[in-house]
């Protein structure tokens, strides 16, 4: 096999590079949504190699604050900082620092420093420190950042998943929040029926709450019609030998668990009816990377995170495929992901009609 690369070809691999990177020189101010990017581009980087790298944020009261004294605190981050380090606004009044392999000790250090560097007319502002580790819990790195508290600085420390979500279009809140909230009127006999035969069929409640990981990794509590008996989730671990999908997450298709008015309500898709809820209130979106159980979700590979930048949704691309062949989880990872990258009205249009086909023909099976 030539491992020869064409000009060609080397051209679209620097052009799409310098797409994922947008190239700032000495002295430069990213916009925020170049520094999002900033961000997005070592994160994949940093996932790659198994590297660490930290976002310090400059958060200041209001928007006078900052722009008054912008200029004095720009000077100081880029007198300040490494070459490889990058500087650039982010979300509402602040400024950060991304800073490539640095752990959050190095992070707390040099936050520390910048912030007795600032002149005293200029009011202190709150500063945290993200971190992005892709390496598993108890790596030499690790051991190296876990110094005793009086060894370190008292600067809070956070998920750099916090700060790599991507901004909620208008035109998705507002396709959201109309849909959800005309479909909550015009079914609401549709859910008194549902909740009739669920009470008729078996002991418990009517609506099953599970929590979610949500946008950012936040967790919220997604609302079903209830299609197991009551305690499935305390017979799982005597379930798993029978668990047809690889990775953290758990999928049966026969699952023994679910109540006979519970598989008509699972292959009509009606369980899913009360997550326009959901939708309404903003956890969720018509369309988005269906959001997993906290715990399996904990589970998922730094890269697989990425999935989360985004509002998780009642359909998405592994929700239309073909379930007779389960999707590796891996795969069903980077569907979402593809999704995330390139979120349009378009899309989510496509992934509506192709929903509705989906459930139509597995309905006259």
């Amino acid at each position: 096999m030539s491992l020869t690369m064409s000009t060609r070809t080397i051209e679209d691999v620097t052009n799409r590079a310098s797409r994922l990177r947008p190239p700032f020189g000495a002295g430069e101010v990213a916009s925020s949504r170049a520094f999002r990017k900033l961000c997005e581009y070592q994160q994949m980087c940093a996932d790659r190699s198994g590297a660490t790298f930290s976002v310090i944020c400059f958060s200041f009261r209001d928007r006078d604050t900052l722009a008054t004294n912008e200029s004095t605190l720009k000077n100081i981050l880029i007198g300040r900082v490494r070459q490889i380090d990058e500087v650039g606004h982010m979300a509402g009044h602040q400024l950060g620092i991304l800073a490539p392999l640095t752990c959050t000790l190095g992070a707390d250090v040099l936050a520390a420093e910048i912030a007795s560097l600032l002149p005293s007319s200029i009011p202190q502002p709150s500063i945290k420190v993200y971190e992005y580790r892709s390496r598993p819990r108890g790596t030499r790195e690790d051991r190296f950042s876990s110094r005793p508290a009086r060894d370190r600085f008292e600067i809070p420390n956070a998920d750099v998943a916090e700060i790599l979500v991507h901004p909620r279009p208008l035109w998705k809140r507002l396709l959201d929040t109309l849909g959800a909230a005309a479909g909550l009127v015009l079914l609401a006999p549709v859910f008194l029926l549902i909740a009739m035969m669920i009470k008729m069929s078996s002991k418990g409640p009517v609506i099953f709450a599970q929590q979610r990981t949500g946008r950012g990794g936040k967790p919220f509590w997604i609302y079903k019609f209830r299609s197991m008996v009551v305690g499935a989730e305390g017979k799982r671990d005597g379930l798993s030998h029978l668990n047809e999908q690889d990775g953290p997450a758990f999928k049966i298709q026969h699952d023994p668990r679910i109540t006979w008015i519970g598989h008509l309500l699972r292959r009509l898709s009606l369980d899913e009816l009360p997550q326009l809820w959901n939708v309404l209130k903003g956890d969720m979106s018509f369309v988005g990377p269906r959001p997993l159980p906290c715990d399996e979700a904990d589970k998922c590979a730094p890269w697989q995170r990425r999935r989360m930048a985004v509002t998780p949704g009642i359909t998405c691309i592994w929700q239309v495929q073909d379930r007779s062949i389960p999707v590796p989880f891996a795969e069903w990872m980077r569907m979402d992901i593809r999704y995330a990258n390139a979120m349009s009205p378009k899309q989510d249009l496509k992934l509506l009609f192709a929903t509705v086909g989906f459930l139509i023909g597995r309905r006259n099976r």
